[in-house]
């Protein structure tokens, strides 16, 4: 649909019709609408298009929701959908990065290349390191090391130089080599708390709520739910 609308003459210039490609994009992966049917599923979206563009040479995201997609299909994304998404995407899914992608107005992925990192490094979730951290309870220890650390409210989309320099650093040590300036910008861009003590490893349960808070929150504003 994408090479479609664009072979068509379809505006690309404008941050609107570049959002509403991505909002289609990334939720046509996320809710798996090619999976099975997917002719019958391309020709109802070819034929939304084929309107918008006849209508005023653009892309409407919101009007592709409303289009009726075979097997219950759909390109809405509902609020408990967000955060389904938000809870269960996990490192390694491809979800990650599309999901990610979205919280970032500013960067453009033609420049640099990005990838899906954590934001408290894998490598601190040891059982020595955990428990040096004052974190006790063998549950939450496995937990945490098994599979919180993985989820998306613990992930984040770095480019290529500073994934080099963060490597194996704690949060507050990769931030600390910053300047003021860049440590606030950071902490906005990657949706972290202002607070310093939301990001020492022994209050990974309020980060990670508070982050998946904020994951939502642009989120929902992104698909205007």
């Amino acid at each position: 649909p994408n090479a479609y609308y664009i072979k068509k003459g379809g505006n690309i210039k404008t941050q609107k019709a570049k959002k509403s490609l991505q909002q289609y994009y990334v939720v046509s992966q996320v809710n798996g609408i090619y999976g099975g049917q997917g002719d019958q599923v391309l020709e109802k979206i070819r034929t939304e298009i084929k309107k918008q563009l006849d209508k005023d040479n653009s892309l409407n995201y919101q009007d592709l929701t409303e289009v009726k997609l075979p097997g219950s299909k759909t390109l809405k994304l509902t609020l408990d959908d967000l955060n389904y998404l938000v809870e269960e995407t996990v490192y390694g899914s491809p979800h990650a990065y599309f999901l990610l992608s979205l919280i970032y107005p500013t960067v453009d992925f033609k420049v640099r290349r990005y990838e899906v990192d954590h934001v408290h490094p894998k490598s601190k979730f040891n059982n020595a390191n955990l428990r040096n951290n004052g974190i006790a309870d063998e549950e939450t220890i496995e937990y945490w090391k098994d599979e919180k650390c993985n989820m998306l409210p613990n992930l984040q989309l770095l480019g290529d130089k500073d994934n080099n320099n963060k490597r194996s650093k704690t949060i507050i040590e990769y931030l600390n080599g910053k300047t003021p300036k860049e440590r606030k910008e950071f902490k906005q861009d990657n949706l972290l708390p202002a607070d310093n003590k939301l990001l020492e490893l022994k209050n990974f349960d309020e980060f990670f709520e508070f982050r998946k808070r904020q994951l939502v929150t642009k989120l929902k504003k992104h698909f205007g739910i």
